[in-house]
């Protein structure tokens, strides 16, 4: 009896050992819970929050391990640098490097030269006479140009317009000027304007009335020349509007048609008269085989100033004069400036 009795006491204190146990634990279970939420169960107040990050999962761990396995990015490798200080020594070496070049003027001379502004090129029009075609290489205007065209590949704008489509020449010009292509020409880009304008007979006349359009518009013309100038109905081509630099005026005065005998400056402060260059053949003949042969009988001598080779040289070599140097022109004046040194 007393051993029965012995055994079912010791059951029994298991049996409360056990309980109590887990009683323990689950009161730990409910304050781990209660510092989570903020919440204490003893007076119902709001605790403030454990900030403790909670444990990782199982699932979490291997995430985390490839995290920490994997190579930091630029930015954090950046960080991780700067807490062993090898990120001092780039970020000193940089700012010297910076400092080199505002001393010395690198770093302003890449950012001035992109942000330098477009430049418009030298604009040369001509204006061929009569119904001539703008490419008819039988007359000086487009012989002209062609030559020019091939000793200014770069930096220069030459085209040939027939007369009647001065308007048109009006629009290239505008075009070219536009360097921001903005669609209207500021004062700037009008006063870095570099305009050169020629033409013969019906041509010679549309020259000038292009630089009076260009006048109201304050643009500026370095040249124009006119050779055996006949004017259209309504067009002067008598008096050089003041926008106009120079003015030359080449002409004959033989026979039925012949040009203008003397051209003059609207203001004699700002435009030059190069000259009225009187031609005579009447005791000179210039053959023009190219050209038709109504040409010579109904304008014989208004036909020769047109394809005198020497009234074209002139007018070229004026043009030449306003146009930047060549390279081979520029190689030219270097060798002869350095022979005057040795001889110095």
């Amino acid at each position: 009896m007393n051993q029965v009795l012995g055994k079912f006491l010791a059951g029994m204190l298991v049996l409360v050992s056990s309980g109590f146990i887990a009683g323990l634990a689950a009161g730990q279970d409910r304050q781990t819970t209660t510092q989570s939420t903020g919440f204490c169960a003893q007076t119902g107040a709001l605790k403030p929050q454990n900030k403790t990050a909670p444990p990782l999962s199982k699932e979490e761990t291997p995430a985390k391990l490839q995290k920490d396995l994997t190579p930091p990015t630029s930015v954090e490798k950046s960080a991780v640098e700067l807490e062993d200080g090898s990120a001092s020594l780039l970020l000193k070496e940089l700012s010297e490097k910076a400092t080199t070049e505002r001393s010395t003027g690198q770093d302003d001379g890449k950012l001035s030269k992109e942000m330098e502004p477009a430049k418009a090129p030298v604009i040369v029009v001509g204006f061929v006479g009569g119904f001539v075609g703008h490419g008819n290489m039988a007359h000086n205007p487009v012989q002209i140009a062609a030559r020019l065209r091939d000793g200014h590949p770069t930096g220069v704008s030459i085209k040939v317009f027939e007369n009647r489509r001065r308007k048109d020449a009006h629009r290239e010009i505008l075009s070219l000027l536009d360097t921001n292509h903005g669609g209207k020409l500021s004062a700037e880009e009008k006063q870095q304007a570099r305009i050169i304008l020629y033409g013969v007979s019906w041509g010679g006349s549309a020259a000038v009335a292009l630089a009076r359009e260009l006048e109201k518009e304050g643009i500026p013309v370095l040249l124009t020349v006119q050779v055996d100038s006949v004017a259209k109905m309504g067009q002067n081509d008598e008096v050089i509007p003041a926008n106009v630099g120079e003015a030359a005026n080449f002409f004959q005065t033989d026979g039925l048609l012949h040009g203008k005998r003397r051209i003059r400056a609207a203001d004699a402060t700002h435009t030059k008269i190069l000259g009225n260059f009187r031609m005579e053949y009447k005791t000179k003949s210039v053959r023009c085989e190219k050209f038709p042969w109504y040409d010579s009988v109904f304008m014989k001598y208004h036909t020769e100033i047109e394809c005198d080779p020497a009234v074209w040289d002139q007018v070229e070599s004026l043009i030449r004069a306003k146009l930047p140097p060549t390279e081979q022109r520029q190689v030219a004046n270097l060798e002869e400036k350095s022979e005057k040194s040795k001889e110095e």
